[in-house]
């Protein structure tokens, strides 16, 4: 999704991604979300491309947990010079302890 230049190719742009959360920073005194990674399976060999992004969900839906496996639907937006998911339309939670 971020692609391998300073800002993502689908900037402004509907996205519905999957994978493995790895930082759980849903509080109100927080960020107001999570970070995803790239499940192993889909890991590119691209060094310039990021397996990672964080998804701003400021509190909104179910809460999320590291290991759990979540497919959430947003817009990409570039904030602060780097690419996050935000304005959620839908966040499930597939599956945990990842």
């Amino acid at each position: 999704m971020q692609g391998n230049g300073a800002t993502s190719p689908l900037a402004n742009t509907g996205v519905i991604i999957e994978g493995v959360v790895v930082g759980d920073f849903q509080a109100s005194d927080q960020l107001r979300g999570f970070f995803l990674q790239e499940e192993e399976p889909q890991i590119d060999a691209d060094p310039n491309t990021s397996e990672g992004i964080f998804v701003y969900d400021n509190g909104a839906g179910s809460a999320v947990a590291v290991g759990d496996i979540v497919r959430v639907g947003g817009i990409a937006v570039e904030f602060n010079g780097l690419t996050e998911l935000t304005n959620l339309t839908g966040k499930t939670v597939c599956s945990s302890s990842a």
